[in-house]
């Protein structure tokens, strides 16, 4: 994320006034913003890391891709061309290209959340209605659930609640609709308009609590950080279900503690794996539900007191409770992996690859977990697994994973 005041709306805002059909596409690594139209196509994404951005735009290449950035240069991707310019240079380009008559200073002074207030006469109504939008956008979806009975129909409160949830969904920032035809559950929604102004007050408040992060990076330390973000990030969003805790450690992971945490008892949790879309991610995911949990908890609840991530309560369509689990969003997502990200080179990842299928076909025996580990890395171009190679080694699969696991935990 740059330090500068250019962010993605900024991005969007450029490829409307250049007649472009745009579209936020969600890759492991952070989002892309794409715009088309007939004969031309191209993506760009804020970022001042050259590796990150790379490994976003590589997700869906176009024919011209941009990185806006404190640098310059050119790279290629897949065949196509990647550009790194500034961002007065990345407007002018469409500028001069599309011909719109917008200046290049209104797009880089436009801040669409001052824009929202000078519409209030009261400016601490106007915040109030801010504050409610960012919960939403923490939130995702907001459910309010209703107690049925013969003679009445009664709203159950969530808590924590959004204050000005109504006043949200009047001003047509908000909508909810409800999860069945009898519904005992109607979920709210902000609009697009309503998510683009909650990304600007996210990214101002990022601004604001930047020592903060800073200093809670510090305590986690960078590589484990990196990898509990790239873990739970999802597309709408960070998102770590709450479990009961598996062992109370420090924030020193070596590997007698991880030793003891991959007795894997739960086979359901490989579930959490299958919406993995890259092997980095895939390493990522199995170190935060593994191995690393309990800190990935402590992780959200440092973020929570800073007012960047929520422990929510999930319902089913049906109005029956799930548990709960933190949600925090892209935005943040995309500045911690910009200041921790680190490559794990790829014979480490081949490693891993192998020790995973071992753990897996200890974990889920039989013709069941052979297909849903192949589903697994066919999803993820890797090739399907040799079943009668593994079993003969699954027994001394837990220590060699664990001595893996420390060393690219190793901040060495």
């Amino acid at each position: 994320m740059l330090e500068m005041t250019f962010d993605k709306f900024k991005i969007l805002l450029t490829f409307k006034l250049s007649g472009l059909r745009t579209k936020r596409v969600h890759t492991p690594f952070g989002e892309v913003i794409t715009g088309r139209k007939p004969g031309f196509s191209t993506s760009a994404t804020c970022c001042n890391n050259r590796e990150l951005a790379l490994k976003r735009l590589r997700f869906k290449p176009h024919d011209l891709n941009f990185v806006i950035c404190e640098d310059k240069g050119e790279a290629e991707i897949h065949g196509k061309k990647v550009v790194y310019c500034t961002p007065e240079e990345f407007i002018k380009f469409f500028k001069e290209k599309f011909g719109f008559g917008v200046s290049i200073k209104e797009i880089l002074d436009y801040d669409i959340t001052e824009e929202f207030m000078k519409g209030f006469s009261d400016q601490r109504e106007a915040l109030a209605i801010l504050n409610s939008m960012y919960l939403l956008y923490l939130y995702r979806e907001f459910p309010e659930v209703f107690i049925h009975t013969k003679d009445s129909r009664v709203r159950m409160e969530i808590q924590p609640d959004i204050p000005m949830l109504e006043e949200v969904k009047n001003l047509g920032y908000g909508f909810s609709y409800p999860k069945t035809a009898h519904p005992i559950v109607r979920m709210n929604y902000l609009t697009d308009n309503g998510r683009e102004i909650a990304r600007s007050v996210v990214e101002r408040k990022l601004k604001n609590s930047r020592s903060d992060i800073d200093s809670l990076v510090s305590r986690f330390g960078e590589k484990k950080v990196f990898l509990i973000v790239l873990g739970t990030l999802r597309k709408d969003g960070l998102f770590l279900r709450v479990r009961e805790a598996d062992y109370v450690l420090s924030m020193k992971s070596t590997t007698p503690d991880i030793l003891t945490k991959l007795h894997i008892s739960d086979k359901s949790l490989f579930k959490e794996l299958k919406d993995v879309q890259s092997p980095l991610q895939l390493v990522s995911r199995f170190i935060t539900t593994f191995a690393i949990y309990d800190d990935a908890v402590r992780f959200f609840d440092e973020l929570e007191r800073l007012g960047f991530a929520l422990k929510v309560r999930i319902f089913s369509r049906w109005g029956v409770e799930l548990g709960t689990a933190y949600r925090a969003p892209v935005e943040l997502a995309e500045l911690l992996m910009e200041m921790c990200f680190f490559e794990v080179d790829s014979k480490t990842i081949r490693r891993f690859i192998e020790l995973l299928a071992r753990l897996y076909l200890k974990a889920i025996e039989g013709v069941a977990g052979e297909r849903m580990l192949n589903e697994l890395f066919m999803g993820l171009d890797l090739e399907p697994v040799e079943v009668e190679k593994i079993y003969g080694k699954i027994q001394a699969t837990n220590m060699e994973m664990a001595e893996l696991i420390s060393a690219i935990l190793s901040e060495g």
